[in-house]
């Protein structure tokens, strides 16, 4: 089932974008000029890929929009065994990984089975709630009248 089929695309994406704007504003990321490394944890191709593939397309507007950013995509694979490229390309969508892959985004795969050796450590932000953020959810977007068709 198409878990946005009453909403658009760009329905949905525009609302994506708000929030992530909303969200990185309040953690001061998007008003400097200081490079900030977001990480993107994303399940595996054992789940469905429409919340992934609009976040990337968030993801490629803040790219292009904010230089500063850069973005790192961590699959969180539990027992699962690594996905193959193409699995992962054909779980993004072609064009999307293509991107990914144009634009140097490291993706990487991480699985209880054979845990990764931490490389940098990572800043959890945990000053953030998402009531502070924003008041809709994407399940009552078509509440909202500055998003309805």
């Amino acid at each position: 089932m198409n878990l946005y089929e009453h909403f658009g695309h760009d329905q949905v994406f525009k609302a994506c974008i708000d929030y992530l704007e909303k969200a990185l504003e309040k953690l001061g990321i998007l008003d400097s000029d200081i490079p900030a490394r977001l990480l993107l944890v994303f399940p595996d191709h054992t789940r469905t890929a429409i919340a992934v593939r609009l976040l990337l397309d968030a993801i490629f507007y803040f790219q292009e929009t904010y230089k500063h950013l850069q973005f790192s995509i961590l699959f969180g694979l539990g027992t699962h065994p690594p996905m193959t490229h193409k699995s992962v390309s054909e779980y993004l969508g072609g064009e999307r990984y293509q991107k990914l892959i144009n634009l140097g985004i490291t993706i990487r795969q991480q699985t209880t089975i054979a845990p990764l050796e931490p490389q940098v450590k990572i800043k959890v932000q945990d000053r953030l709630k998402i009531d502070e953020v924003s008041n809709y959810s994407f399940a009552n977007l078509n509440r909202l009248p500055s998003y309805k068709k």
